[in-house]
């Protein structure tokens, strides 16, 4: 329904993610871990979609998640993926989006329960909006190529701040 379809879209668009991509008006939200070698594989298969949509990573619960918290950028996502870690200067703050981000994987499961009853949250996972309504992939999609020309365009959705930049800045 549209009720259900908007609390989960709020919920991954006020997570504290890192943009990726240049087509900002078509995000796909990734819950991921660095830590990940699926999250990791798509991110390396993903570099072709920089101008179709924009990937907003979302890193959850791992050692260099801190580090794309802080930095939100591609070049942090992809330094955590190769393990060159940038310790960010206010280590608690960039925890403390961690742990938003996990918070917002929980809710995710738990939102997602009366259609999925899956114990466990599978890594990555994309949200998106299409012609059809909002879309959830655990894993990484089949055909890449595809599922971004999916993406409806939003153009609402392109300078958004997530709200959990303010609600992690101070503990």
């Amino acid at each position: 329904d549209d009720a259900q379809e908007a609390r989960l879209m709020s919920t991954v668009e006020n997570a504290v993610w890192a943009a990726d991509g240049n087509n900002t008006d078509k995000p796909v939200y990734v819950v991921y871990s660095t830590e990940c070698a699926w999250s990791k594989r798509l991110f390396e298969q993903s570099r072709q979609l920089a101008d179709k949509v924009q990937l907003r990573w979302i890193p959850i619960g791992a050692t260099a998640a801190p580090d794309v918290v802080a930095a939100r950028s591609s070049s942090s996502v992809a330094g955590a993926f190769s393990g060159k870690r940038v310790i960010p200067a206010d280590l608690s703050k960039a925890q403390r989006g961690v742990d938003y981000n996990s918070g917002v994987m929980n809710s995710i499961t738990y939102q997602l329960r009366p259609h999925d009853r899956a114990t466990n949250f599978v890594l990555p996972s994309l949200i998106y909006q299409t012609a059809e309504g909002l879309k959830v992939v655990a894993g990484i999609p089949a055909n890449l190529e595809a599922m971004a020309n999916d993406v409806v365009s939003t153009p609402e959705k392109a300078g958004i701040q997530p709200a959990a930049i303010d609600l992690t800045s101070v503990p």
